[in-house]
C-alpha cells in the first residue's frame, strides 16, 4: 500500500522538517518508506536512522530491507541494538532501538553523522 503514495511521501519529507505518517499495520511504513528516502537521494552525505522500540524488530527489519535491496546486513543496511552492531562506513540506513538513539544524542547532540531520523512505532510509552 505505501507504493501508491511513494511520490507523496518523498515530497512530504522533502518539504517538511517534521512529517507524520499514519497507516495500517503491514502497509510498508517500516520497510518501504526508508527505501524511498534512500533511492530518491534526499539525504546524500548522511545516514538515515530508523528507530524501533525493540531489538528484535530493528534486526528483523534490517534483514528484510537488506534482502529487498539485494544487499547484506552490515553493508548499505545495518543495525545497532544494545551491544550488537552490524554496520559499516558504507551503511546508509541504520535501524536501531529508541535507547540507542538516545545514546547517540548524548554523545553527538547534533547528529552530525545522520541526515534523517525516522521514529517508527512511536507510542506514548516512548515519550
Amino acid at each position: 500500500p505505501m507504493y501508491a503514495h511513494k511520490t507523496d511521501i518523498v515530497h512530504m519529507v522533502k518539504e517538511n522538517q517534521v512529517s507524520i505518517l499514519l497507516a495500517d499495520t503491514g502497509s510498508g511504513k517500516s520497510t518501504q518508506v526508508v527505501q524511498y528516502l534512500l533511492t530518491n537521494g534526499l539525504f546524500k552525505g548522511g545516514k538515515i536512522i530508523c528507530t524501533q522500540p525493540r531489538k528484535i524488530s530493528a534486526i528483523t527489519l534490517a534483514e528484510r530491507v537488506a534482502s529487498e535491496l539485494n544487499t547484506n546486513v552490515g553493508e548499505t543496511i545495518g543495525y545497532k541494538v544494545g551491544m550488537q552492531s552490524k554496520c559499516s562506513p558504507d551503511t546508509q540506513i541504520l535501524f536501531m532501538t529508541d535507547h540507542k538513539l538516545l545514546d547517540i544524542c548524548r554523545n553527538d547532540p547534533l547528529f552530525s553523522e545522520f541526515a534523517c531520523i525516522v521514529v517508527d512505532e512511536a507510542h506514548e510509552r516512548s515519550l
